[in-house]
């Protein structure tokens, strides 16, 4: 089980498995990211980054970082950062 921080803040004693926000196309902004990583202890920063797919409860490792390039794909916009998964 894994607690979805950015739908759900951290709420002393609970620990939801899924958004409480039920809006499908909810996403997260790298911005978020950022405030999520930069709250990490320092030693974290050294684990492995993985990725959680929510619907059958299974993680894959991000393999790198990508950059969107132009007529790619018409959900991307050019030069938007991609974690790029390995399932």
């Amino acid at each position: 089980m894994v607690e979805h921080r950015a739908f759900n803040p951290l709420v002393e004693g609970s620990s939801p498995s899924r958004p409480t926000n039920e809006t499908k196309e909810r996403t997260m902004t790298y911005r978020e990211l950022l405030k999520e990583l930069a709250s990490l202890d320092d030693n974290r920063l050294d684990d492995d980054v993985a990725a959680h797919l929510i619907e059958t409860d299974e993680f894959y490792p991000v393999h790198s970082v990508c950059v969107a390039v132009e007529n790619e794909c018409d959900m991307l916009d050019q030069g938007q950062l991609v974690l790029a998964i390995v399932a």
